[in-house]
């Protein structure tokens, strides 16, 4: 079972994502009214870039996407204790 601080870990990248997401929406939101290119999907299912803005973006089980970078942020939760990496 996970420690207190492996939870408040998780906690802080859940609020980190959704903070992301919005942001992107409303991006998109603003560029849409100035008439200008809205970047279109698919979108990483954490973090809300789009496909037109990352170099990789990983299609996943039911129409989930992750980019590498988000990726590479949850790879780091993943890592053990004593992981000289973590």
């Amino acid at each position: 079972m996970g420690s207190h601080r492996d939870d408040e870990k998780v906690q802080v990248m859940h609020e980190f994502f959704h903070t992301q997401r919005e942001i992107r929406k409303i991006e998109r939101g603003v560029l849409a009214k100035r008439g200008e290119h809205v970047p279109g999907g698919p979108f990483c299912s954490f973090c809300g870039w789009s496909k037109e803005e990352l170099p990789v973006l990983i299609h996943g089980a039911e129409n989930a996407y992750v980019c590498s970078n988000c990726a590479h942020l949850i790879a780091g939760l993943a890592k053990p204790p004593n992981d000289p990496q973590a």
